[in-house]
């Protein structure tokens, strides 16, 4: 076999071994990422589980001082709030996971719902949802105003969880755009072997090959620098 032939297998095994390690580290990434977040999010739903009886009866008692309404009705309404705040978890949740990626639309709708349910009763009085403009004779900033502001603490709370959302989804998203941008030079790189001298393909294969081990070395969750463009 001649000194070329030997050289370019050589050099293809080097070359097959950076792209491997390049690939091990990225999946390695996203699956330790991906764990993460389904661990948050399992803790998340086991914790919202778990609170809900509580809640549910705090709420309703809640909706009966603050809006004056008998048991069932209190019970009604509270069910119907839960089910909404239900309804966007799972959206949201969906969406970490990767099981429904377009979902951000149904996200702003089903945040938009529940903020819009909760101001609703904002306006809510004793006597069955009489306006409070309509009751001259009720002195302002009673029970009914402690409630409008818990309420309005309520629909910032959601709002902000919205915008935490939407953080998490471009963060991903950018991860996505990183791993792709590591693969690209890597097949750029494999490209220049065959373009250039092999002496300048090997030392880019080396360089790669000292990226790939400086990425692999890199404790986890730890964010290393981007790549250098060509």
């Amino acid at each position: 076999m001649s000194e070329s032939a030997v050289g370019a297998i050589v050099l293809t095994a080097e070359l097959l071994f950076v792209t491997l390690t390049v690939l091990g580290v990225i999946i390695y990434r996203a699956l330790t990422q991906r764990r993460r977040t389904r661990d948050a999010v399992s803790q998340f739903a086991k914790r919202w589980k778990t609170d809900l009886p509580e809640r549910r009866a705090s709420m309703r008692r809640s909706l009966e001082a603050q809006c004056g309404w008998e048991e069932a009705q209190a019970a009604e309404h509270t069910a119907t709030l839960l089910e909404r705040e239900r309804s966007v978890f799972r959206t949201a949740i969906d969406m970490l996971l990767r099981r429904d990626p377009g979902g951000l639309g149904r996200l702003s709708e089903g945040v938009t719902a529940l903020t819009a349910a909760y101001q609703a009763l904002a306006g809510q009085q004793h006597g069955g949802g009489v306006d409070a403009a309509a009751r001259p004779d009720e002195e302002p900033g009673g029970q009914d105003a402690d409630a409008g502001k818990r309420l309005r603490r309520e629909n910032d709370r959601l709002v902000a969880e919205n915008a935490r959302l939407k953080s998490d989804i471009e963060t991903m998203e950018q991860q996505v755009v990183q791993a792709k941008r590591e693969v690209e030079n890597v097949l750029k790189e494999y490209a220049s072997m065959y373009e250039g001298s092999r002496e300048g393909g090997e030392r880019k294969v080396d360089e790669h090959k000292k990226k790939a081990r400086r990425r692999s070395e890199t404790p986890a969750g730890q964010e290393s620098a981007p790549p250098e463009a060509d």
